[in-house]
């Protein structure tokens, strides 16, 4: 199979049904699925023109051998139409300079793809995915602005 750079509709479509079907086993119980609390935010996330999320995790609390309870930080991979990373690129520090937003990178795959990779501080959890839906949403009413100019 070939590997686009860039997300395209037929990849979209078949990532969708990947994630109805994780989100399933999620929802049955399995461990393999989805982190149950990013159900929600996917669904409205991969509803965007151009967006598809590839994984994310929660972040998770885990208990040191000291006892001491530490946070392992939730990401986000996404994959971009090639418009959606343009304006990606100009406007990524963006992104970076939210709350609770740890780090923002962008992952050059060995097999061809260009992922965004948002890693963010579990403890924010609510907050910080509203703050990356509201830029990915920004992002593509940009471009809602470009139609109607011409």
């Amino acid at each position: 199979m070939r590997v686009n750079r860039y997300l395209t509709e037929q990849e979209k479509q078949r990532e969708m049904e990947m994630l109805e079907e994780r989100c399933r086993w999620t929802l049955c119980g399995r461990s393999d699925g989805v982190d149950i609390e990013m159900i929600p935010f996917l669904w409205e996330l991969n509803e965007l023109d151009g967006v598809m999320s590839l994984q994310s995790c929660i972040g998770h609390e885990v208990e040191g051998e000291d006892g001491v309870v530490y946070y392992n930080d939730g990401y986000l991979w996404v994959k971009l139409s090639e418009k959606l990373a343009r304006r990606f690129y100009q406007r990524a520090f963006k992104l970076a300079r939210r709350k609770g937003v740890e780090r923002v990178y962008t992952l050059y795959s060995n097999w061809g793809e260009e992922i965004v990779v948002v890693v963010f501080n579990r403890r924010m959890n609510d907050r910080v995915l509203d703050e990356v839906l509201s830029f990915f949403e920004s992002l593509v009413l940009e471009g809602d602005d470009d139609k109607k100019d011409t």
